[in-house]
């Protein structure tokens, strides 16, 4: 059987870490998510964002607490995914306009 290699390992443990600070949060931020998002298909996405951002920056030297990371992260992924939100709605708001009014609008979100 091949050894693993030290990049190997090192990966592998990086991993192990993510995960396990993860789990502590994982719920906070599925909370957080369906808050800002007002969906859990939205929420789950920025769970997995959010981890996979972590993976990548837990290895770097950070001075932020952890939770405070954590929460920028939630919100850098749950914002793009609000703003589609509101846009469905206003474009939404427009067809129901033009119904009624029989008029094209155009309503600036």
């Amino acid at each position: 059987m091949k050894q693993p290699t030290k990049d190997r390992l090192t990966q592998m443990n990086t991993e192990l870490k993510t995960h396990m600070v993860f789990s502590d949060y994982e719920e906070k931020v599925f909370r957080l998510a369906l808050d800002l998002t007002g969906s859990e298909e939205a929420a789950f996405t920025v769970v997995d964002k959010v981890h996979t951002r972590l993976a990548k920056e837990l290895c770097r030297n950070r001075q932020e607490p952890l939770d405070t990371l954590i929460h920028r992260f939630t919100y850098d992924a749950a914002l793009p995914l609000l703003f589609e939100r509101v846009q469905e709605n206003c474009d939404e708001l427009d067809a129901c306009c033009t119904w009624i009014t029989g008029e094209k609008h155009s309503m600036v979100c």
